[in-house]
């Protein structure tokens, strides 16, 4: 008479003893993790190896004079990373402020020894917060870049 019941044979190879000790269902399932977080390695590296600005809307607001030759010298630089116009006024600019479209604010400041500038302040009836990011002098102005903050 035989026992049914009968022990298996201890696994003799190395490989064996792997594949008593874990499923191929887990073994896929692992296999499927790595693969995933290499995909998403990879995306991570695509999306950001080297990125370039493109076609970020800046505005002049600047006396007649100016202004044209701003907006000609910025839309020709090369790779196009800004598409910059012309404000008219010096309201429409205060307009975008109050209204929170505008996120980092350059301003140069000359000396004017006849007649008068244009102050962007003025009649300003709203608390705007500016975190100082740079400051830049020439022979002629002082250049000052704010990130509006708030």
């Amino acid at each position: 008479m035989t026992n049914k019941h009968e022990a298996p044979e201890a696994p003799d190879t190395p490989a064996d003893r792997f594949r008593d000790a874990i499923a191929p269902r887990t073994l896929a399932l692992g296999v499927g993790v790595l693969l995933l977080q290499f995909a998403f390695i990879l995306s991570y590296i695509g999306a950001f190896h080297s990125p370039s600005p493109h076609q970020i809307p800046v505005t002049v607001v600047a006396p007649a004079q100016v202004a044209g030759q701003v907006v000609q010298q910025l839309n020709a630089v090369s790779g196009q990373p800004v598409v910059a116009s012309v404000s008219e006024h010096e309201i429409e600019a205060r307009q975008a402020l109050r209204a929170g479209h505008v996120e980092e604010l350059s301003i140069s400041v000359a000396p004017v020894v006849l007649g008068a500038g244009k102050r962007l302040f003025d009649d300003f009836d709203q608390t705007v917060g500016l975190e100082h990011l740079a400051l830049r002098q020439s022979p002629f102005a002082t250049h000052i870049t704010y990130r509006v903050v708030g």
